[in-house]
């Protein structure tokens, strides 16, 4: 019998080592890789925390920044309002100036003689000048001040209230057509002012007391519908119900009586029981004017 050869069998196992040692070899070279991974991926947890960490710090720092940026804006914001209102006292000081120098130049270029006309009023003063007139019920005067407010100063703000009281001096001296141009001015030429609902008022109430009822109503009726909700509206509102109001029936003739009946009765003559002599009757009220 014949013995196997050596050889193959040799060469065969040195072949499964060999395979063996390399998967070994693979498999350190595998965990020296994976360590490697995990030093990385820790370094860049790190790194990650680190920025996420100086990203807060950035966060913080802005909204310290926005906070202190928002309170000098609010500042500046005061600030500005404040140089607003100064600009806008300023305008008018500057508008009374302009106003009383054009004033002055108008009359001294009329040639006007009188030296008190001369020195025009400035408009505020003016206006105030003529407002307090016509509290005193100095309605001439107050009509002549206001009317010449609305020709000298026809573009100041005050203009369109000046031409609403040449339309109530008018009323108080009951001038009723020049009322109605007065009032119909300030709805035509100033018809963005406040004061247009109480000229629209006004004028109805001119108009009632001309006795065109029909006219008056339509002025009611226009001011409640382009203004409804001004204090103005309710007394037009007011009047629209007095002057749609029927008539009060007409008062029954009194009944014919007999002559006897209408006679005036003899008045009894009362006399003090002690001297026999008539008493005095009281007075008779006088009637109230």
């Amino acid at each position: 019998m014949r013995p196997f050869p050596r050889f193959p069998l040799f060469v065969s196992f040195g072949f499964l080592l060999t395979g063996c040692l390399a998967t070994t070899q693979e498999i350190d070279d595998l965990r020296v890789d994976i360590a490697r991974l995990q030093q990385s991926l820790a370094k860049a947890e790190q790194k990650q925390g680190e920025y996420l960490t100086s990203l807060q710090g950035n966060q913080a720092d802005l909204l310290t920044q926005t906070t202190a940026l928002n309170s000098r804006i609010e500042a500046l914001t005061a600030r500005l309002e404040e140089s607003d209102k100064r600009m806008d006292d300023l305008a008018v000081r500057l508008d009374d100036l302009d106003k009383n120098f054009s004033g002055r130049l108008d009359l001294l270029t009329e040639g006007v003689g009188n030296a008190k006309k001369a020195a025009a009023v400035a408009p505020s003063k003016l206006y105030q000048l003529a407002y307090d007139d016509f509290m005193k019920r100095h309605y001439a005067q107050s009509l002549k001040e206001f009317q010449d407010f609305v020709q000298v100063y026809p573009d100041n703000a005050q203009a369109a209230d000046a031409q609403f009281y040449v339309g109530e001096c008018r009323f108080a001296r009951k001038e009723w057509k020049q009322a109605l141009a007065a009032y119909d001015a300030v709805i035509v030429s100033h018809a963005v002012s406040s004061i247009v609902p109480s000229a629209i008022l006004q004028k109805g109430a001119v108009l009632e007391k001309m006795g065109e009822k029909t006219a008056a109503l339509d002025m009611y009726e226009t001011l409640v519908k382009k203004f409804p909700d001004k204090p103005e509206a309710e007394s037009a509102k007011a009047r629209v119900e007095a002057l749609r109001k029927p008539p009060p029936p007409a008062p029954k003739a009194p009944a014919v009586s007999s002559p006897e009946a209408t006679a005036p009765k003899a008045v009894p003559i009362l006399t003090n029981k002690k001297t026999g002599k008539p008493k005095r009757r009281a007075p008779s009220p006088k009637p109230i004017d």
